[in-house]
């Protein structure tokens, strides 16, 4: 069985998820294998700390990866790529 991911992990995939184009909240929680109540939390997150922002259109809630978030990203991805030179 494989092991949970961790905060960071999940973070990692859900900025990557939104960097290009933007998603939905329906569209991080399948993708992300999520569930609703931890993906909005997730959400909240990120946005209280400027890695996400969002958009309206028609009632429909888009969220983008910030430039900020970017960063936080690839500082992630580094720590990724150190830890896997060690195993």
């Amino acid at each position: 069985m494989a092991a949970r991911r961790n905060e960071i992990e999940i973070m990692r995939e859900v900025l990557s998820l939104a960097k290009s184009a933007g998603v939905t909240k329906t569209q991080i929680v399948y993708r992300c294998n999520l569930n609703f109540a931890y993906a909005q939390k997730l959400i909240d997150k990120l946005a209280s700390d400027r890695l996400l922002s969002h958009s309206e259109d028609s009632g429909k809630r888009t969220y983008f990866t910030t430039r900020k978030g970017i960063d936080f990203l690839y500082e992630i991805d580094r720590m990724f790529a150190i830890r896997q030179e060690r195993h």
